[in-house]
């Protein structure tokens, strides 16, 4: 019989593509993994996988071996997600994940609102990048982030993502910058610059990332950073110019900075995601139709 855990583990070792990454993942040592993966070869009697140093690919028999399982992990997610959250009435705790700019962004009242309505829910927040928060969600640690998904998580069917609004990112920079004079800026100008931009897995990292590497650009200075009092630090008082959406850069109140629009619109989603399986959660489902029923007073003035 096959060893339904051990679908799971090849079903993530294919999808991130690394038994280093994979193993991380699923909270299992490396050596384990290759193991598990080597004793589900057994009991198929089928390779999988080739392997070598650094690297594996699938053998045709485990690519086809891989489309047959997904509606057995689909199913084995949506028992665990099922038996971890069920309740029976409305009590309980919502674990969200929050993004270090969060209280800096008018979503902040709405869990208030929330808790207003439903006191017996509790909240607990967790902060983190993007990359972060949305990876636990897919691992069950939390029941929503609100961040920036990803291109990889919105075509991902086990995800849902309630879009809030789209903002845009701009240059801000102290008001006495050589570039300060301009109305527009543009990113092949705003690469000879000391550019700032929030650390690795944040939203505007993986814009202006991209955004570079389509345009075949190569910032002279690219430094990362998310502590906003270190990042205002370096703009005031090092000629840095640092990407923010719009939001956050108009909460920058008591710095003398002058915020440009790009002449590349970059634009930054806002969304709350969720596995679409934990839909089925009572607590979850009253939280995703709250952020529905409110979802015009959550977008920023124009």
């Amino acid at each position: 019989m096959i060893n339904i855990k051990r679908l799971v583990y090849y079903h993530e070792l294919i999808r991130i593509g690394s038994f280093t990454k994979a193993a991380k993942t699923l909270n299992i040592s490396q050596a384990f993994l290759s193991q598990e993966i080597a004793r589900l070869e057994q009991e198929t009697e089928r390779k999988l996988i080739n392997r070598t140093t650094r690297q594996f690919s699938l053998t045709p028999f485990g690519k086809a071996f891989a489309k047959k399982i997904r509606g057995i992990i689909r199913e084995y997610y949506d028992i665990e997600q099922f038996i971890r959250g069920y309740e029976d009435s409305h009590d309980g705790a919502l674990l969200v994940g929050v993004l270090p700019i969060f209280n800096r962004l008018r979503h902040y009242e709405i869990f208030s609102q929330f808790q207003r309505r439903y006191p017996n829910i509790e909240m607990s927040f967790i902060d983190g990048v993007s990359m972060d928060l949305l990876e636990k969600v897919r691992n069950g640690d939390l029941h929503f982030s609100y961040s920036t998904p990803f291109a990889d998580y919105q075509d991902d069917p086990l995800f849902a993502h309630q879009v809030l609004y789209e903002d845009q990112l701009v240059a801000v920079m102290a008001s006495n910058h050589p570039l300060a004079q301009h109305k527009t800026l543009s990113l092949e100008t705003l690469a000879q610059a000391r550019l700032i931009v929030p650390q690795k897995g944040t939203g505007e990292h993986a814009i202006v990332s991209d955004a570079y590497t389509k345009q075949g650009l190569k910032p002279s200075y690219f430094r990362e950073c998310s502590n906003i009092d270190i990042i205002m630090d370096l703009v005031m008082n090092q000629n840095g110019v640092v990407f923010l959406c719009t939001q956050v850069a108009g909460s920058l109140e008591g710095y003398d900075i002058t915020i440009t629009p790009l002449e590349t619109p970059l634009p930054r989603i806002f969304a709350v995601s969720y596995l679409k399986r934990s839909a089925q959660i009572p607590m979850v489902k009253l939280f995703i139709d709250f952020i529905e029923e409110n979802r015009l007073s959550l977008r920023p003035a124009c």
